[in-house]
């Protein structure tokens, strides 16, 4: 197995995601994620901060992207009725009717 290894990693938290949704528990955070090298894309993360501990739940190619798959695997974990209190779904339509309103 080759392993890269990679100078810098810089992950930037997307303020249009800061406090978007706030749970009892936690709230959802999205990052961008840029490495020093040419040999990894940009990419996103959606995480779940619970006080301090932060979680990965989705990663993908665009903000979208990676919250609906946290949103999936938040949902593949719970039974459906618990499923409506999706943070990442939450968030995730929040961010597609701002999308529309700035096209």
């Amino acid at each position: 197995m080759e392993t890269q290894n990679f100078q810098m990693v810089k992950m930037e938290k997307l303020q249009f995601f800061n406090a978007l949704v706030t749970a009892p528990d936690g709230a959802v955070i999205v990052y961008k994620v840029t490495a020093d090298s040419s040999l990894l894309q940009d990419f996103y993360i959606a995480t779940f901060d619970q006080g301090g501990m932060e979680v990965v739940w989705g990663a993908g190619t665009t903000p979208e992207d990676a919250l609906e798959g946290a949103s999936k695997e938040y949902d593949s974990l719970l039974d459906p009725p618990e499923r409506e209190n999706n943070p990442f779904r939450e968030v995730l339509m929040i961010f597609k009717d701002n999308k529309e309103e700035r096209e």
